[in-house]
């Protein structure tokens, strides 16, 4: 996953991966949408009210490859779930347990984590193509999903 974020969209910032954004955890899979294939899930918590979550919102709001954005109840507490699709060749091989090739794909992996993340640096350092672990979470199932005017009103209704 860590490999995969940076290739998500450009506006995604290393900062807005923090539970201080209001970040929870990334996912393969919905199980609430099972139609949404090859996509990776970013998971926000909703009641964050620190400036970095407020920033991460605003901006997420403007990353050019999202494919959706829901607001879903997970044992009583709104969360906002970003779908992202796999771009590109390198993202897809990601997915599939490989090593990134291309060399402007690992520059941007490489800058994004700048050598703050040992599991990148190990496997990016590494001669071989394999052992890239793909960690197969699910979103959790969601208990209530807002219609679209209370989700546009933040579940205020």
């Amino acid at each position: 996953m860590k490999l995969l974020i940076p290739l998500l969209d450009d506006t995604i910032k290393k900062e807005y991966l923090t539970e201080e954004a209001g970040f929870v955890d990334a996912y393969v899979h919905d199980k609430n949408r099972p139609y949404i294939e090859n996509c990776i899930f970013l998971m926000y918590e909703i009641g964050k009210h620190t400036d970095l979550a407020c920033e991460c919102e605003y901006y997420m709001r403007f990353c050019k490859n999202m494919h959706s954005c829901k607001i879903q109840y997970i044992k009583g507490k709104p969360y906002r779930i970003y779908a992202f699709p796999l771009l590109g060749k390198d993202s897809k091989k990601i997915y599939k347990g490989f090593k990134p090739r291309d060399d402007k794909n690992i520059s941007r992996i490489l800058g994004f984590w700048l050598g703050t993340d040992v599991d990148v640096n190990n496997v990016m350092m590494r001669n071989d193509m394999y052992g890239v672990k793909v960690d197969w979470k699910v979103v959790p199932e969601y208990d209530y999903q807002p219609s679209f005017l209370e989700a546009q009103m933040g579940g205020q209704l």
